[in-house]
């Protein structure tokens, strides 16, 4: 995950926090301290960026912003095997049709 995709998550998780442009103001300028500092991944120093938001919000002295279901959510959004199949899914859109049409078809032979 690039320095850019990581400071968008966060932001996102951040979207209904009351005081998010005090709190990402300098972000970017941070995430890009950290990155250069090492080879490891943003993820793996920082964890996931939910987790990193809610530090972040918690430093501030804020409420903790986001719903239980909503931190899932964005977890599994974060996740390579999603990414994949997210990825992967346009591919059988020609599929849908196809199969779309049999059915179609079948239905107005059947009548």
């Amino acid at each position: 995950m690039t320095t850019e995709e990581y400071a968008r998550a966060v932001r996102q998780a951040l979207a209904d926090h009351p005081d998010r442009e005090e709190l990402v103001e300098d972000l970017d300028d941070h995430l890009a301290e950290i990155a250069a500092e090492s080879d490891v991944p943003l993820e793996d120093r920082l964890g996931p960026p939910i987790a990193y938001a809610a530090e972040l919000a918690a430093a501030y002295g804020g409420r903790p912003t986001t719903s239980r279901r909503r931190r899932l959510l964005g977890e599994v959004r974060a996740s390579g095997w999603y990414r994949r199949m997210a990825a992967f899914l346009p591919e059988l859109r020609p599929g849908w049709w196809v199969l779309r049409g049999y059915v179609l078809a079948m239905l107005l032979l059947a009548l």
